[in-house]
């Protein structure tokens, strides 16, 4: 045990790293790189989830392709991922992506999925309603 330090020094050393500008540009390119997933899994999840969740028959084409693609762990392609983009911010935006579009694409398909019919034939009414009003386009 002669080489790990005490949490004292650890502790220490943690508050002295915080006090550099390297330890500030890391964390704000993580942060950015963080939000840039997230924007991007959301944007491609959300609509995808409602296409399938609306989709009885692509619902049922994509089931397995997709819960094939979702059991892989976005740490098993880090070796792939770098060495095809290399160890670069797109390559970790990659990851982030592959790892938050799963929880997103499947709670939307499940969301939609869980509306009740007589809901949605309210929702295409009244959007039938609205636009043959005159005035409205």
């Amino acid at each position: 045990m002669d080489y790990v330090p005490p949490p004292s020094v650890v502790a220490v050393e943690i508050v002295r790293e915080m006090t550099t500008q390297r330890w500030w540009l890391g964390t704000a390119r993580t942060m950015s790189n963080w939000f840039a997933a997230i924007v991007i899994g959301a944007t491609i999840a959300i609509p995808l989830g409602i296409l399938l969740g609306s989709s009885e028959y692509l619902y049922r084409a994509l089931r397995v392709p997709l819960e094939f693609l979702r059991a892989v762990p976005p740490v098993a392609l880090i070796p792939v991922v770098v060495l095809v983009a290399g160890a670069t911010p797109r390559a970790a935006i990659f990851l982030a992506v592959y790892g938050c579009i799963w929880p997103m694409l499947i709670q939307t398909i499940y969301g939609v999925r869980a509306v009740d019919p007589m809901l949605r034939q309210v929702a295409v009414a009244g959007t039938m309603t609205w636009r043959s009003t005159p005035g409205r386009g």
